[in-house]
């Protein structure tokens, strides 16, 4: 599967009050943080040549990097849309409110499948414990990526 693939050469982000990561034994001030989003800024903030020297700092440094990336692409989708569908409201007034709506609605269910899929993905495989919390975060960015570029396709349509 994706993991097997990506354990060799590798080594996620919940909403605030999401998803707990797994354990962790990298820098005890970050692999305490119990949040996908605190772990990840945690690590994003460390000097690079600390960050080298981790095992677990890379993958969680660039999915900060990467869920930064994917709310650009979802605020620029929403303020395009609410741009080039503003003439809607005359005859449908609450055309780009609803269209937000759903959106948002989209793209939280997005993240919270993506978080329990690749929670549960090296467990299925049988990684152990120890595993479990970089091949999670491996996963949890390469899902964000695919994201990014889905979005991104939406983007040219406007």
């Amino acid at each position: 599967m994706i993991l097997l693939a990506m354990s060799a050469s590798c080594a996620s982000h919940a909403e605030p009050g999401g998803r707990r990561p797994t354990s962790s034994v990298a820098n005890p001030s970050c692999s305490s943080a119990s949040l996908y989003s605190d772990r990840e800024a945690c690590y994003a903030g460390w000097a690079p040549e600390t960050c080298s020297q981790s095992r677990e700092c890379a993958s969680y440094r660039e999915m900060h990097l990467s869920e930064t990336r994917l709310r650009e692409v979802e605020r620029r989708v929403i303020e395009l849309a609410t741009t080039q569908y503003a003439s809607y409201l005359e005859s449908d007034p609450t055309y780009v409110e609803d269209l937000t709506r759903s959106f948002i609605s989209g793209t939280s269910a997005w993240r919270r499948y993506r978080d329990a899929h690749c929670e549960a993905e090296p467990l299925l495989q049988g990684m152990g414990r120890g595993e479990v919390g970089n091949l999670t975060e491996a996963c949890r960015l390469e899902l964000t990526k695919a994201r990014i570029n889905q979005i991104e396709v939406l983007l040219k349509a406007f």
